[in-house]
C-alpha cells in the first residue's frame, strides 16, 4: 500500500460534527483552520437568510459548510469519517474576476486491501471507505496541509463580499435554498462542487505533460476516452495524454452509470446552424451559451448576420442590425452590455466572437445591468467568427436539436472539459460547458443549479469509480 501527498487545485475554531444520519451514511466533519476574527470566526452580524439561521458571518459560513457535508454524507457509504480542512482565504481576485475556491483530496492511495483495481490511485476518502479503516489516522490538522491527517481541503475566497476590490458588486449567498440573487454566488453550490473534487471527481495526472502520478493511473482517468486518438487514457503515451487534454470537444467519460443516467439530466443540444453561404454551411455545436437572457428553443431564431458598428459594441450600435443577428467582438465591456446594446438596436440575437486565438468567450453575467435581456446570445471561437465575418450573405439559426443530447458524443457519452488552453485546475476534472442544463461539476458555478436538491451526474461518476453510493 502506497500513499502520495497532494498539493492540488483550483474554483469559530474547532471541529463541526455532522448531524445524525442513517447508519451507513458517510460522516463528513468540517475542520475550520481560520485564525481568530476572520473566515469562520468573523463576528460581523448577518440577518438569517434562506434557511440559514446564523447571526454572524462566521456562523452562517459554517452552517453552509455543514449543510454541504450533510448532503454529501447522505449520498455516500463509509464507515470511516471524512475530514475536510476548511478555510476562507484570499485567492486570486480583481474587480471583474476571481478564483472562487480551491479544493481536492489531501492524499491518494493505491494497492491497499480492498482496492478494486491494483496499481491505481484513489482519493484518500474513497480509499478509506473501501479499506474500511482510516489510512491517515491522527488528530485533525491544525492548518492547511499540516500534518496531513485530514482527507480533503476546501479553501473559499474570503475576499468576496468583504474586500470591495474583489469581484466588485458581488457577495456570497449564504442561504441553503438554491435562491441566490443575480449579484450573489451560491456558496452551497460552490461547496457541493468543491467537495465533489475532494471525494474523487478529478484526475491526478500532470495535464501539461500527460505524465501519470509516479507512473500509475488513477481510477478517474480509467474512465476517460479520446474519440480522435481512439484510446483510453491509461493506454496512451504521455504525449498523447497531453495532446488529448486540449483536444476540444473530443474527450468523453465512458462509465456506464453516467452514460445510462445522462438523459435524465441533459436536454436537447444547442446548435448554431449556418444556412448560407454553402462554403461555411453546417451545424456547429462548439460555442458558449450566455449566463443571461432566454434559453434557445427548438424552433430557434433565424436571421441574417450583420457586423455591429462599432464592432466592440460598448457604445450604442450605429448601423442597422434591426431584425438581424448582430456579430460583435469580445473586449472592453461586459458580454451583457454588448447584448443589451444589440437588443436596444433591434437585433433578434447576438454572436460574440472571441478576441483570442483559442478558446471561447466566457459569456458571464453582469449583475450591474438590471435591464432584462430578451434575445439569445452565444460566444464563438475567433476562427469561426472570422469565417462568418468574411463570408457573404451569412444566414444562421440559433436553436436546439432534439435529436442530439447536449454535451455528449454520438454514443451518448458525456464530454469532459478540454479547452484549447490547458487550465491545470479545470482541464479534464470537469464536465464540458456544452452540457445543458448546466451540471454541478462544470468549471463554473452557473445560475440555476439546484445543489440543495440534486448533484445530477456526480453520484454516477462516484458509482463508476467504485464508491458505494446510497440510493
Amino acid at each position: 500500500m502506497l500513499r502520495s501527498k497532494l498539493y492540488i487545485l483550483a474554483l469559530v475554531v474547532g471541529i463541526a460534527m455532522l448531524a445524525a444520519q442513517a447508519a451507513d451514511a458517510a460522516k463528513i466533519i468540517i475542520n475550520p483552520v481560520d485564525p481568530a476574527g476572520v473566515g469562520f470566526n468573523d463576528p460581523s452580524w448577518r440577518a438569517p437568510v434562506g434557511g440559514n439561521r446564523g447571526h454572524s458571518l462566521g456562523q452562517q459560513r459554517l452552517n453552509v459548510f455543514q449543510k454541504a457535508a450533510d448532503l454529501w454524507g447522505r449520498r455516500l457509504k463509509s464507515n470511516v469519517k471524512i475530514i475536510y480542512t476548511a478555510a476562507f482565504s484570499p485567492l486570486t481576485c480583481s474587480p471583474t474576476s476571481a478564483v472562487l475556491a480551491r479544493s481536492g483530496p489531501d492524499s491518494i492511495f493505491r494497492d491497499f486491501t480492498g482496492a478494486p483495481k491494483a496499481a491505481t490511485w484513489f482519493s484518500v476518502a474513497e480509499a478509506n471507505s473501501l479499506y474500511n479503516k482510516d489510512l491517515t489516522p491522527g488528530h485533525p490538522d491544525v492548518g492547511i496541509y499540516d500534518p496531513g491527517n485530514d482527507d480533503a481541503i476546501v479553501w473559499i475566497n474570503g475576499d468576496i463580499g468583504v474586500n470591495p476590490g474583489c469581484l466588485t458588486g458581488y457577495d456570497w449567498y449564504y442561504g441553503l435554498d438554491d435562491n441566490a440573487a443575480g449579484n450573489q454566488i451560491d456558496l452551497l453550490a460552490t461547496l457541493m462542487h468543491e467537495m465533489g473534487h475532494g471525494l474523487g471527481f478529478l484526475t491526478v495526472m500532470d495535464k501539461s505533460t500527460g505524465a501519470l502520478a509516479d507512473g500509475y493511473t488513477d481510477i478517474y482517468i480509467d474512465h476517460v476516452y479520446d474519440n480522435v486518438i481512439g484510446k483510453m487514457y491509461p493506454q496512451m503515451t504521455n504525449g498523447q495524454r497531453a495532446a488529448s487534454a486540449v483536444n476540444v470537444n473530443n474527450v468523453v467519460w465512458t462509465g456506464g452509470h453516467v452514460t445510462w443516467r445522462a438523459p435524465k439530466f441533459l436536454g436537447p443540444e444547442p446548435i448554431l446552424t449556418i444556412n448560407t453561404p454553402g462554403s461555411i454551411a453546417g451545424d456547429y455545436d462548439y460555442f458558449q451559451m450566455a449566463a443571461f437572457g432566454p434559453a434557445l428553443t427548438i424552433a430557434g431564431v433565424t436571421g441574417n448576420v450583420v457586423m455591429a458598428s462599432p464592432l466592440i459594441a460598448c457604445s450604442p450600435i450605429t448601423n442597422n442590425v434591426a431584425g438581424s443577428i448582430a456579430l460583435i467582438l469580445r473586449g472592453t465591456c461586459t458580454f451583457k452590455a454588448k447584448v443589451l446594446a444589440a437588443q436596444n438596436a433591434g437585433a433578434i440575437g447576438v454572436i460574440i466572437v472571441n478576441n483570442a486565438a483559442s478558446g471561447l468567450p466566457g459569456m458571464g453575467n453582469d449583475a450591474t445591468i438590471t435591464t432584462p435581456i430578451t434575445i439569445p446570445s452565444i460566444g464563438v471561437t475567433y476562427t469561426l467568427g472570422v469565417a462568418i465575418a468574411n463570408a457573404p450573405g451569412v444566414n444562421v439559426t440559433l436553436h436546439l436539436d432534439p435529436t442530439r443530447m447536449a454535451g455528449t458524443d454520438d454514443y451518448g457519452r458525456v464530454k469532459l472539459y478540454t479547452p484549447t488552453l490547458m487550465a491545470s485546475g479545470s482541464t479534464l476534472s470537469h464536465w464540458d460547458t456544452s452540457c445543458e442544463p448546466s451540471l454541478l461539476m462544470e468549471p463554473n458555478i452557473t445560475a440555476g443549479l439546484q445543489a440543495a436538491k440534486t448533484v445530477d451526474l456526480t453520484s454516477d461518476v462516484f458509482r463508476d469509480i467504485g464508491w458505494h453510493v446510497r440510493k
